[in-house]
């Protein structure tokens, strides 16, 4: 009896790496939660952080309702870099502790559009930072992606911007999804970017692996 116990505990994860295994990678799910800001309160989307400064009253960054990609919310990053520091407006999401597994390969898509033109000194970027959240691996970042300007794919209309084959460095289990806009320290350096539908998902051919594993624990459990 312990033996099929100890096997269902395997075969119910199974099932579902499975399921999502036979999905094409826009159908898997996401490991970040809220990607498309519809969870929140106001101007706040539960399990993202707001961080601006700089351009005093001008900088600010706010879920709304004016123009989504899908949904009902987005989020709206704006900036008007007026002070000598210059000027940031970012969004943060950390994905739960295990979500992510070491070695394996993840793509970042995300729906931007420009609210007129990005203005002078203006640069949108984005970044995945690999974390050891949990701390069993001492703490702190274990990696990051290439930091990517975007800059040159926005237009007024939605374009879907992807980051392909982002590979889990030793000792992560969580990720840190920035998108954030930087102004220059001049006058006008004014920018409003929308974001929405931002989702980091593992390739599928992770999830093959992951399902090899599975299969693996069951024929070892099996012959114990």
């Amino acid at each position: 009896m312990l033996q099929n116990k100890q096997t269902t505990r395997v075969l119910f994860p199974l099932v579902g790496i499975l399921c999502c295994a036979m999905l094409p990678a826009s159908a898997l799910a996401t490991i970040n939660v809220n990607p498309g800001f519809e969870l929140g309160t106001a101007g706040d989307a539960d399990n993202w952080t707001k961080i601006y400064f700089g351009g005093g009253t001008g900088t600010i960054v706010e879920r709304i309702s004016t123009e989504p990609a899908t949904g009902s919310y987005h989020m709206m990053l704006h900036l008007a870099g007026t002070e000598a520091s210059g000027s940031h407006a970012e969004v943060q999401n950390v994905s739960p502790v295990d979500s992510v597994i070491p070695g394996n390969l993840y793509d970042l898509s995300f729906s931007a559009k420009r609210v007129g033109d990005l203005g002078v000194s203006v640069v949108p970027f984005y970044r995945i930072q690999w974390l050891d959240s949990d701390g069993s691996n001492g703490g702190g970042v274990k990696g990051m992606s290439p930091l990517v300007n975007f800059g040159g794919t926005l237009t007024e209309s939605y374009q879907t911007i992807t980051a392909t084959d982002l590979e889990a460095p030793v000792d992560s289990d969580a990720a840190m999804i920035q998108i954030w806009l930087d102004g220059g320290a001049m006058v006008g350096a004014a920018a409003t970017v929308y974001l929405d539908d931002v989702a980091l998902t593992p390739e599928p051919a992770s999830m093959s692996l992951l399902l090899v594993g599975a299969v693996l624990a069951v024929r070892r459990r099996r012959a114990a």
